[in-house]
């Protein structure tokens, strides 16, 4: 693992080149990928929409961490499984249907491990962020090797949920 780097593949065309270019010299866009909503490159139309419409902010959320080539689960504060990604079923074997709900300790957690879960809820609970190179089984049995970080959820100050890759 890790043995080689590589570079992302360049699809970027000139205009989002260009508005990258000119973005990093202001603050931060939300700047869509080949086919997205620009001059000559086929995207749909998005001016209509106010860019900081909740419900268009909370679709393109939802589809960056569906999109995330690493496996993400969202669990609550009991650590029940309340989403997860294309790449967390595909990793571990469970469908999505199989896993909310769920302990995701009870689904992926080998016995001997009980331990680091237990350190690492209680430093969420603290507010903190924490990540950790350990083990997990799939729904096989398998190990596979993972880096787990955890991140609290925090709205109007209460711990809604854990984010977890």
């Amino acid at each position: 693992m890790g043995e080689k780097i590589t570079r992302p593949v360049d699809t970027a065309g000139p205009v989002q080149k260009k508005l990258i270019a000119e973005g990093l010299k202001r603050r931060p866009h939300i700047l869509p990928l080949a086919g997205g909503p620009f001059p000559g490159d086929g995207g749909a139309d998005i001016s209509g929409f106010p860019l900081n419409d909740p419900e268009l902010h909370q679709a393109f959320l939802e589809r960056q961490v569906e999109c995330t080539p690493e496996a993400i689960s969202i669990v609550d504060p009991g650590q029940r499984i309340l989403s997860v990604n294309a790449e967390f079923t595909r990793m571990f074997g469970f469908d999505p249907d199989e896993t909310l709900g769920k302990s995701i300790d009870a689904l992926i957690l080998p016995r001997d491990r009980t331990s680091e879960t237990s350190a690492m809820g209680q430093a969420v609970s603290r507010g903190e962020t924490v990540g950790l190179a350990t083990e997990r089984h799939r729904k096989d049995g398998t190990l596979v090797e993972v880096f787990i970080s955890s991140a609290p959820v925090v709205v109007s100050g209460v711990l809604v949920a854990v984010y977890r890759s």
